[in-house]
């Protein structure tokens, strides 16, 4: 279970660093993200949301640049989600 507490303060940590446009609603997603590289149906189930729900966060996520979708070998359909690396300064 993903705490409001660790969201909110992941969060004001992201933007503390220089993270533009980060909303409280991604501190849950990047959260499950430091941990595994989901499909959207296993961040949906993990953050018990609909898969709309989780790919809307997930597109909000990739328009900033902080993540990706990546397919899955042997899977021509799935994808994967992860956090992107952030470029040098």
């Amino acid at each position: 279970m993903f705490a409001p507490a660790v969201a909110e303060s992941l969060v004001t940590r992201l933007r503390e660093e220089g993270y533009d446009g980060v909303k409280a609603s991604h501190g849950y997603v990047v959260q499950r993200l430091l941990e595994d590289e989901p499909t959207i149906g296993g961040l949906a189930a993990a953050l018990g949301i609909t898969q709309q729900g989780a790919s809307k966060q997930v597109t909000d996520l990739e328009r900033l640049g902080y993540a990706e979708r990546v397919p899955v070998p042997g899977d021509q359909r799935a994808r994967r989600v992860r956090l992107t690396v952030r470029p040098a300064a």
